[in-house]
């Protein structure tokens, strides 16, 4: 059985954790697949960061449009990113709101591959 960051190598410390967690019980064959999958949906916390930035420039929000947090991406544009307090608290937590988006796909895609090796 090999590991998932043989897969997806860019991954590191709590989402390497969760990734393994979710992918303990699955086929080399749907690690993989799932890992492929996985691979082309995350979202990288830098990326989240660097959008982030964005609000001080008049973009609020962009960030979590990316994330996919669409509801609080309209507010925070609408709002110049809660009049900057919410960008600049989003540049404090990029990470945490990559990793939930994360693990929230990882989880949709776990499921989805273990139904499909089902059929």
């Amino acid at each position: 059985m090999s590991n998932i960051t043989s897969y997806l190598p860019n991954v590191e410390g709590r989402e390497l954790f969760m990734l393994e967690h979710t992918t303990a019980t699955m086929t080399e064959s749907q690690r993989r697949y799932f890992a492929a999958i996985y691979g082309e949906q995350r979202k990288e916390p830098m990326m989240v960061l660097g959008l982030g930035l964005l609000g001080f420039m008049g973009f609020g929000g962009i960030n979590r449009f990316y994330v996919k947090k669409i509801g609080s991406g309209i507010l925070y544009f609408l709002t110049g990113g809660l009049f900057f307090i919410g960008t600049i608290l989003d540049i404090f937590k990029y990470r945490d709101l990559a990793y939930q988006y994360n693990e929230e796909k990882a989880l949709d895609i776990a499921m989805a591959v273990k139904k499909a090796d089902n059929f």
